[in-house]
């Protein structure tokens, strides 16, 4: 791989950079960009890339003047290439990417920070979080077994991160701290995928150096704050991308720089993760063909709960009731999007009158 873009003489500021990217996130990227301005203790560089919003993103983002360095793509690219060319922008010493719709605890570049400093020989490093569904339901992730809280309690590097990776699957783009100069010998993120492109990162990253975890839960992951139609948006933009994607295309950046064999047992069982993944993807975006084709091909690698479950349940009824399930998955996912938070909202309602 060239490392054609890597800067030369990086900055030695002990710094953290925040890279922030946004589609039409009017409505709620000042909550990300002051979480990144309201860290304790840290004085964060912001650069945002606005991904050629049609709203007034740019506008809400120049309010912040000097404290944010703007960059504005001419073309929607996808958020793979808007980290990307925040990435290769960034001149300290750490790297995160956050999302628009998604923030950090105050302490979250104090914490990471200083892993990262009392453990130079890891690459990066992620934190626990805070996931909110659309239903507004609250979770703590990852839920470390017994051994790995005791392993874990105070920040420590994986034993063997893929097998981390594998049990957990708890790396979310804006937990993750890098170090700059060699997540830019990465070359950044892949334009061409438009999902999992964060987890194919991670996994690529992770090649280079060791990672450690800090199971405080230090980001926030909300889904209530995009509507249901914005929710659905997104699926249906990103999720079109996968047609024709292949399982070992995916995977062609880590795989061949995998050499022990844990490593590579546990990156397998990884996978099952995408190709579940993929197989959604294909299935919610009515490529019927590619879609059945994909997942008999990687039956052993789709999970058998959640997507997975439906997807094997369609492979069972062949061809012909294939497009049946497709249209059932999709299905479900918007009246998920619509019907569950009203029935909420419908509960708490007569819960206060009660």
């Amino acid at each position: 791989m060239s490392n054609q873009n890597v800067l030369t003489t990086p900055s030695k500021k002990n710094k953290i950079t925040a890279v922030i990217t946004a589609y039409n996130a009017e409505r709620f990227i000042s909550r990300s960009i002051d979480s990144v301005i309201n860290q304790k203790g840290e004085e964060c560089d912001i650069i945002v890339v606005n991904d050629a919003s049609t709203d007034d993103t740019a506008k809400v983002v120049k309010e912040y003047g000097d404290r944010v360095k703007y960059i504005e793509l001419k073309e929607n690219r996808g958020p793979a290439v808007g980290r990307t060319v925040g990435l290769f922008e960034t001149d300290t010493d750490f790297v995160a990417f956050l999302d628009s719709d998604d923030c950090w605890k105050e302490d979250f570049a104090r914490v990471m920070k200083n892993f990262l400093r009392s453990h130079p020989e890891a690459v990066a490093a992620n934190s626990g979080y805070v996931s909110i569904d659309y239903n507004g339901e609250t979770k703590f992730q990852p839920q470390l077994t017994k051994e790995d809280q005791k392993y874990y309690k105070d920040g420590a590097l994986c034993e063997n991160f893929y097998e981390f990776w594998a049990k957990y699957n708890c790396v979310r783009t804006g937990t993750v701290l890098m170090r700059t100069q060699v997540a830019q010998k990465t070359g950044g993120q892949r334009e061409d995928l438009r999902l999992t492109e964060d987890l194919e990162f991670w996994g690529y990253l992770a090649t280079f150096s060791r990672w450690g975890f800090v199971p405080a839960n230090l980001f926030v992951t909300d889904q209530q704050i995009l509507t249901p139609s914005e929710r659905l948006e997104k699926f249906n933009k990103r999720f079109s991308f996968f047609k024709e994607l292949k399982l070992q295309k995916w995977s062609r950046r880590i795989e061949p720089a995998l050499s022990d064999s844990l490593s590579i047992r546990a990156f397998d069982e990884f996978l099952k993760n995408i190709a579940t993944t993929i197989a959604f993807a294909k299935a919610y975006s009515f490529s019927f063909r590619d879609a059945y084709r994909f997942s008999k091909n990687n039956k052993d690698y789709i999970h058998s709960n959640g997507w997975g479950k439906a997807i094997r349940l369609g492979l069972k009824l062949g061809p012909l009731g294939w497009p049946f399930v497709c249209v059932g998955l999709r299905l479900r996912e918007i009246l998920k999007a619509y019907t569950n938070p009203a029935i909420k909202h419908l509960k708490c309602i007569l819960d206060f009158k009660a």
